[in-house]
């Protein structure tokens, strides 16, 4: 099930998790997932389920959770994202930690 917001989804929106944590940049959607930008992952494209998305505001993009508890979902191999609902026993933060996710300026939802 895809969150009704996704279909707002831009290049170059900026995605962060629940707290506003930076996550990627939006590089375009592709085989139905949201494609992160090479830069903002290390030299590599990182793919987010759309499950994932909480909303769409102000060329925002924010997911559902933290980034600790939703990293194992973002990925290098678009056939390895859940293409749904995330899975509900993902935890740690695996690719997103080790594609530099953690830490950041955070962003607010107002902004």
């Amino acid at each position: 099930m895809h969150h009704p917001d996704v279909h707002k989804i831009e290049e170059h929106m900026q995605v962060v998790d629940e707290d506003g944590v930076p996550i990627g940049m939006v590089d375009g959607l592709e085989e139905g997932l949201i494609k992160l930008t090479r830069n903002s992952g290390g030299g590599v494209h990182r793919f987010v389920p759309p499950g994932l998305v909480h909303h769409v505001r102000g060329g925002v993009v924010m997911l559902r959770g933290k980034v600790a508890d939703i990293g194992d979902q973002i990925t290098q191999d678009p056939s390895g994202a859940e293409r749904s609902q995330p899975h509900p026993q993902a935890g740690g933060l695996g690719h997103a930690h080790q594609m530099g996710m953690s830490g950041g300026q955070r962003q607010t939802e107002e902004e």
